[in-house]
């Protein structure tokens, strides 16, 4: 850019017939102010497009989360990193200054896909949905993901979400496939019945492990209330289960129905028995 503008200046002095030394010094001078001042102008306005380059071929994501998974959000986007994804993280690319709803916005039109972290409370959620909203208008695939046993949100219980919560290896290699084939990792239906069958069977063997912890810690007369509890509560799951998926009975989305169910069932039931746990030692304390 400075010797192009240098060749031209040049050229119109030598056209011009200047001979005095102090013009053509001048002229330079000049030159060199008006290039320093377009790289300044360039960097400044280039950052933001700087900011969301691809990197080669690389898949691109972006990592929609609340404040208190940030963290969480940072282990995603290192373990998407060894496997050649580029991930885009609010809490990493935001500087202060930024106009956040243009930054993200922008940063979900360059994307090829959005990592939704399913937040803690309503509060995170509503603002995250604005996110998906940006992800819908921009044909953007939603990959749910979840952190944390809770009830999962209404409007993703027919969406199969993937879980970190009790396997992160397992639940990565889930994202990061489903990542790479564009969502359709878990279209297949044999292979969504049996990621769904996973996640019920992890959830069972962490409630059964919650169980057994709090035989241990509850006085020894509760002991038997706490057993009959559990018993009557496998029935009535069993049965949930059965008549939710019942819907599809005899089809092949049946077992995805059946397990989807079954382990947000589970979920509940660990919420409910850590409150008792809490309650618990609160009164033994």
């Amino acid at each position: 850019m400075l010797t192009f503008l240098y060749f031209i200046i040049g050229s119109i002095i030598r056209w011009s017939g200047a001979q005095n030394i102090k013009f053509i010094i001048i002229t330079y001078l000049f030159t060199t102010v008006l290039s320093v001042c377009g790289i300044a102008l360039g960097a400044f306005f280039g950052v933001s497009a700087k900011k969301f380059t691809r990197k080669g071929e690389r898949i691109s994501v972006f990592i929609s989360h609340s404040h208190i998974d940030a963290g969480k959000a940072i282990k995603i986007a290192n373990d998407l990193r060894k496997h050649n994804i580029y991930p885009l993280v609010p809490s990493e690319f935001l500087q202060p200054g930024d106009l956040i709803a243009e930054e993200i916005r922008e940063a979900i039109f360059k994307c090829d896909a959005v990592i939704f972290l399913i937040p803690e409370n309503s509060q995170d959620q509503s603002f995250q949905l604005e996110e998906i909203k940006e992800s819908v208008i921009y044909n953007r695939p939603v990959f749910p993901v979840l952190l944390r046993n809770q009830v999962i949100p209404e409007s993703l219980r027919e969406v199969v979400t993937i879980s970190l919560v009790d396997n992160w290896v397992k639940g990565m290699e889930y994202l990061i496939k489903t990542i790479e084939t564009n969502g359709k990792y878990l279209t297949s239906q044999s292979e969504m019945n049996r990621y769904a069958a996973d996640l019920a069977r992890i959830a069972n063997n962490e409630l059964f492990n919650l169980i057994k912890q709090l035989e241990e810690t509850i006085v020894p007369e509760r002991v038997a209330f706490l057993q009959q509890s559990q018993e009557t509560w496998e029935k009535y799951a069993h049965a949930q289960a059965d008549f939710s998926s019942s819907i599809a009975l005899g089809g092949t989305m049946h077992p995805l129905l059946y397990h989807s169910k079954y382990e947000s069932l589970i979920r509940e039931r660990i919420i409910c028995l850590r409150q008792d746990m809490d309650e618990s030692n609160g009164l033994s304390t």
